[in-house]
């Protein structure tokens, strides 16, 4: 992948006295000789806005990819961290701002994000829906697998970490990275400590290399995965009320106006999907018929469950 920079310049090339970043440093300690991929994981809800439509993004680089990125990000944005909701609604940093400039920022960021990223998916679910089909009961052996099917941050990232790794190479890992003090901390923190527990399911089913808790001014890139996550949540609302895909992220994805319809949208380097509410009837009917949460699950057994999840398309329910 080449990163010519465009109207930013070469990302590639350094300041001189530049400071190297924290991924400048980190990246190459978990993934020696750039090998592997580096994915930030981003979880966005805002009731008022997108209804109960809660989404997590996903967002992988090569290693070289992701220091680039990143120092092209910078030069854009500079200190201002891109919290899409303030940028939309011109609050906190953005105070003050016309929706005009706000636009023409986002528009910017557009380029970079094309350029940079190697693969982008988006997983949502309805947090109402989740709540009225996610299993209530496991036996001790399963209780662990239980809260991954039941809280929507554990739901969304597992599919969104599982979409991720089937686009690997057979040997390939990833190193995740994920955000410290957002507001689903405390979910994150439980999830990462359970596949921290069940390393060898998580090496094969997500290909897990190692996880990381940072901030979003240490890894700015949890900004472009907060874009794609808030455009995401808020096509899932529009397309409900008839309405047309926003032109960021139509110009981001560049699918065509009937794609941009569709709630399960796959182009060659970005997936979108919402888990609507027959594949979570399926999902739960799934694990009552089968027992899962009633005995240790085997790793087919999760792949088999999860992979149901994801064969739902709204086109043909």
């Amino acid at each position: 992948m080449s990163y010519d920079g465009g109207p930013f310049g070469n990302p590639l090339e350094e300041s001189l006295g530049a400071e190297p970043s924290f991924l400048a440093w980190h990246l190459p300690s978990v993934l020696p000789k750039g090998e592997g991929i580096a994915v930030v994981l981003r979880a966005y809800f805002d009731a008022g806005a997108q209804g109960d439509t809660f989404c997590v993004a996903g967002v992988a680089f090569t290693v070289d990819g992701a220091i680039a990125a990143e120092r092209a990000w910078v030069d854009l944005w500079g200190n201002h961290l891109c919290h899409m909701t303030d940028l939309h609604n011109r609050k906190a940093d953005f105070s003050g701002w016309s929706p005009e400039q706000g636009a023409e920022r986002l528009k910017a960021c557009i380029p970079i994000m094309r350029r940079s990223i190697l693969r982008g998916v988006c997983v949502s679910v309805s947090l109402k829906e989740l709540a009225e089909f996610a299993p209530m009961e496991a036996d001790p052996d399963s209780v662990q697998y239980q809260e991954g099917f039941r809280t929507a941050y554990a739901f969304c990232s597992q599919l969104a970490m599982k979409l991720l790794a089937g686009t690997t190479k057979p040997k390939e890992r990833i190193a995740y990275y994920f955000e410290h003090g957002d507001d689903y901390q405390s979910e994150s923190q439980r999830f990462i400590a359970v596949m921290t527990k069940y390393r060898e399911v998580a090496q094969d089913m997500y290909r897990w290399a190692s996880h990381s808790i940072a901030s979003k001014s240490d890894v700015r890139l949890f900004e472009m995965a907060d874009i794609l996550a808030w455009e995401w949540a808020r096509n899932v609302n529009r397309t409900s009320e008839g309405k047309s895909m926003r032109p960021s992220l139509q110009s981001l994805i560049q699918v065509s106006d009937l794609e941009s319809k569709k709630q399960v949208i796959e182009t060659q380097r970005f997936h979108f999907h919402h888990v609507g509410r027959r594949a979570l009837q399926r999902f739960s009917h799934r694990i009552s018929e089968t027992g899962l949460l009633k005995d240790d699950p085997s790793q087919e057994e999760l792949r088999r469950l999860y992979g149901m999840a994801l064969q739902y398309r709204p086109s043909v329910s």
